[in-house]
C-alpha cells in the first residue's frame, strides 16, 4: 500500500534464508520500470547475503546470551542445594559487587563479568562434604584445609566457560588478604586481582550480616565497622571506602518517579508476582490499570519481567520494551489477548542500559495489573 502511494511501479523482494531459518524479506522499490539482470543481480544478492547473515548472527547472539544466564542460573541453584547457608547469599553478594564496580567507573563489560562471577564464585563448594560444609560448629584444622580447597576448585570448574574466562582470577583469590595471609598463593597488595578485591568486600560483608548454626548474625552497623577495623590488613581500603559510600542503591537506577506498590487485594495474591514481591525478591515493582503506562529504568543486566493481570475477556496487556535514549521499540515481551479473569507469566528481557517499559491494557473497565522486575540469576 505504501508503495502505491508513493507511486513505485518495480519491486525487487530477496527472502532472507540463513540455514532453513527465515528472517524476512528485504525489498527495493523504484519508481520507474526496472529489469534486473546480470552485474545489478550479484550486486542486490550481495546486499540481501549480507542482511540475512547479520540477522543470523543476532540471532546466534541472543541465543547465546539465553543459554549463557540459563547456565548461571543453574550452576547457582546447584550451588544453593549443596550449601542451605548461601540461600539466596549470592545474590546479595552479586549486588554488593556490582555497586562497588560501578562506583569505581570499571567499564560495563567488567560489571557483567563481576556480576555473574559474584554468583558463582563459591561454586568450588560443591567438592566439598557436606559434613564439612554444613558443620553446625567450628571446624577443626584439617576441616578447614578441605574447605581452602575451594577456590581452586571452582577455577578448574568454571575454566571451560570461555566467558568467564577473565574473571577466572577472581574466582581463584578472592580470599587472599592485603598482608599476605590469605589462600590459596599468599597474594599481597595490588598482587590481588581487583575483582578479587571487590569480591571478598563484598563477600564478607554478606557472610557477616547472614546467621550461621554457630554464630548470630552482626548487623549491618556491626558488619560494617568490621571491615574498617581490618582495611588495609584483610581488606583493600579504597575498595572498603567505596563499598561504604556507595552501599544502598539498587541494582536499577530509576530514570523517572516511581509510585510505591500498594497492596492488590486478594486478585493476585496466589501469584508468582505479588509472592516475589513478598519475599523482597524483585528489584522493582509497579501496578496500574486500563490505559497506557511507561516506567524508566536503568537496567544493569538482562531481567526477568514477573506479570499478572486481571480482566474480562475482552481485556488484553501488552509490554514493550523501548530504548529510553533513542526513544525506538527494541522488543514486545508480552502480549496477551482475552485474560478473562486472572492470567500470569514471565518474559525474559536481554536488553540493557536506559530502558522504558511500556505497559498497555485495552478494553473496558475494571482491568488491573502487577509487575515485578527481577534479575534471573
Amino acid at each position: 500500500q505504501y508503495a502505491i502511494e508513493e507511486g513505485f511501479v518495480s519491486l525487487i523482494a530477496i527472502p532472507l534464508i540463513v540455514a532453513k531459518r527465515k528472517y524476512g524479506v528485504l525489498s527495493f522499490y523504484f519508481p520507474y520500470p526496472k529489469k534486473i539482470a546480470g552485474e545489478e543481480q550479484k550486486f542486490f544478492g550481495i546486499i540481501s547475503t549480507l542482511f540475512a547473515t547479520l540477522s543470523h548472527t543476532n540471532y546466534l547472539h541472543q541465543k547465546q546470551q539465553n543459554n549463557y544466564a540459563q547456565s548461571v542460573k543453574i550452576v547457582a541453584g546447584i550451588l544453593e542445594h549443596k550449601d542451605r547457608y548461601l540461600e539466596d547469599g549470592h545474590h546479595r553478594v552479586r549486588e554488593i559487587a556490582v555497586n562497588i564496580a560501578r562506583a569505581r567507573g570499571l567499564w560495563e563489560d567488567r560489571i557483567k563479568l563481576i556480576a555473574a562471577i559474584s554468583v558463582l564464585h563459591d561454586i568450588g563448594h560443591v567438592a566439598i562434604p557436606d559434613s564439612i560444609l554444613n558443620k553446625p560448629g567450628p571446624l577443626t584444622d584439617a576441616e578447614w584445609q578441605v574447605v581452602k580447597k575451594h577456590p581452586l576448585i571452582g577455577e578448574k570448574m568454571l575454566a571451560p566457560i570461555d566467558r568467564l574466562a577473565a574473571g577466572l582470577d577472581a574466582i581463584r583469590h578472592h580470599h587472599e588478604r592485603m598482608d599476605g595471609g590469605g589462600y590459596p598463593n599468599g597474594l599481597k597488595g595490588e598482587s590481588i586481582p581487583l575483582m578479587a578485591r571487590i569480591l571478598a568486600v563484598a563477600n564478607a560483608f554478606e557472610s557477616m550480616t547472614s546467621a550461621r548454626p554457630y554464630r548470630e548474625k552482626m548487623t549491618e552497623k556491626q558488619a560494617k565497622e568490621e571491615l574498617k577495623k581490618n582495611a588495609g590488613s584483610q581488606f583493600d581500603e579504597d575498595i572498603v571506602d567505596t563499598f561504604l559510600a556507595s552501599h544502598g542503591p539498587r541494582l536499577t537506577r530509576r530514570l523517572k518517579p516511581l509510585s510505591k506498590v500498594e497492596d492488590p487485594g486478594d486478585f493476585f495474591a496466589s501469584t508468582t508476582v505479588r509472592s516475589e514481591i513478598k519475599k523482597a525478591k524483585v528489584e522493582e515493582a509497579w501496578q496500574g490499570g486500563c490505559g497506557t503506562s511507561t516506567m524508566q529504568f536503568e537496567v544493569l543486566y538482562p531481567c526477568r519481567i514477573l506479570w499478572a493481570a486481571r480482566g474480562g475477556y475482552m481485556n488484553s496487556i501488552t509490554i514493550t520494551v523501548f530504548s529510553a535514549e533513542k526513544k525506538t521499540s527494541l522488543a514486545r515481551i508480552v502480549n496477551v489477548h482475552h485474560i478473562d479473569g486472572t492470567k500470569e507469566g514471565k518474559a525474559e528481557c536481554y536488553y540493557t542500559g536506559k530502558l522504558s517499559f511500556k505497559i498497555e491494557t485495552h478494553g473496558p473497565p475494571p482491568a488491573s495489573w502487577l509487575i515485578g522486575l527481577q534479575y534471573p540469576f
